[in-house]
């Protein structure tokens, strides 16, 4: 007679050679897939592109291989390069139409305001309505025009870092004006505003150090300087949204809790640089980690201002202008996000000015342009 034992054993192995199988096949399929998507990416892609090799080493990215624009060429070359396919196309554009978005999304939920909200709360709602787009907007412009040159690109990237140190100064200054617990609020609300002015500094001139010194050399430096005061900042206004969810958890999901949700996501996609991480080649044109960066920072972003709107619309006790007069006025964090900018852009200069930056390339590519 056979054993329980041997027939358990032997309808295992069945089993697991049926999922091995079911495995392969899968694989097989997806292999499959991906390679289809990388031709049709191919086919779809603009004539005047070339391989990573060609281009300067500062523009390379990581797992993206072909669909780079020229080094070297007339500036109207870049322009013609808008509404056609290469490995930024989506990139400036999910910029060009976060921008839109988040305005008229602030102008929607503004509409929709009870004629009982307060002003000062929907001009703080607003400021972040107008650093989101303005960011958004030099991001846009810095993924069209950056090839240019090494100098073109740190400058425009330079430019772009400053502008997301505004969007996240007033990111934050939402996150402890609006979201957090009164005790918390009483702790933190007299160092508010020189922690968001330096952290705005920090982080900014930490993006354009490790953009300038390392020109994209992933490394320990690199990383700390990207990540090390972009982290802290981040804490600041996340801080009490979380003390808020512990304080409070039978309250509903927050949005400005999806936000970070969001937000952490889009990081970790750009930090691992999934997918092309794990299939280097065949997401150059569409769907690579950068895109899906853009896209989830832009969702993000809608996620904060309908967090802040619906507590606006709810009169809710953790509003601006309730505790405004505690701490800080609306004139106050203009000022202070006035002078965050001017440091940024002052530090953006030097460091602008500090380095060196090869034109010899972008005159090799264009001598090599013109042979052919």
């Amino acid at each position: 007679m056979i054993s329980v034992t041997s027939l358990m054993e032997s309808l295992v192995a069945v089993r697991t050679k049926r999922c091995q199988s079911l495995l392969q096949l899968s694989q097989k399929q997806w292999s499959a897939c991906l390679l289809q998507f990388e031709q049709l990416q191919q086919q779809l892609c603009w004539s005047e592109t070339t391989h990573r090799a060609d281009v300067h080493p500062v523009m390379r990215e990581f797992g993206i291989f072909s669909g780079y624009r020229h080094t070297g060429r007339g500036w109207g070359y870049y322009l013609r390069s808008a509404f056609r396919l290469h490995n930024e196309t989506l990139n400036w554009l999910s910029h060009a139409l976060g921008s839109l978005l988040i305005i008229g999304l602030g102008a929607v939920l503004t509409l929709r305001l009870p004629a009982t909200a307060d002003p000062v709360d929907v001009r703080l709602a607003w400021l972040f309505c107008l650093t989101s787009a303005l960011m958004h907007t030099v991001s846009a412009l810095a993924h069209l025009m950056h090839n240019h040159s090494e100098l073109s690109h740190c400058l425009v990237f330079f430019a772009d870092n400053a502008a997301v140190g505004l969007a996240s100064y007033v990111i934050n200054l939402l996150g402890v004006a609006f979201f957090s617990s009164h005790s918390y609020y009483s702790f933190i609300g007299p160092a508010t505003m020189p922690t968001l002015v330096f952290g705005t500094i920090c982080m900014s001139s930490g993006f354009s150090l490790a953009l300038a010194a390392y020109r994209r050399r992933y490394n320990p430096a690199t990383s700390l300087l990207m990540f090390g005061p972009s982290s802290c900042f981040l804490f600041f206004g996340l801080a009490p949204v979380i003390e808020r969810r512990l304080l409070s958890p039978d309250e509903p999901e927050m949005l400005g809790m999806t936000h970070y949700y969001l937000f952490f996501l889009a990081i970790l996609c750009y930090a691992t640089c999934f997918p092309e991480c794990l299939w280097p080649g065949r997401f150059d044109l569409l769907l690579h980690s950068h895109q899906l960066f853009h896209c989830l920072a832009t969702a993000s972003h809608c996620m904060l201002l309908s967090s802040v709107f619906s507590l606006i619309s709810d009169d809710s006790p953790h509003l601006f202008s309730k505790r405004s007069s505690e701490w800080v006025s609306m004139e106050t964090a203009c000022r202070g996000l006035g002078v965050a900018f001017v440091f940024s852009v002052c530090i953006v200069a030097l460091l602008a000015k500090a380095f060196r930056y090869d034109t010899s390339f972008s005159s090799r590519a264009s001598t090599c342009c013109k042979a052919n």
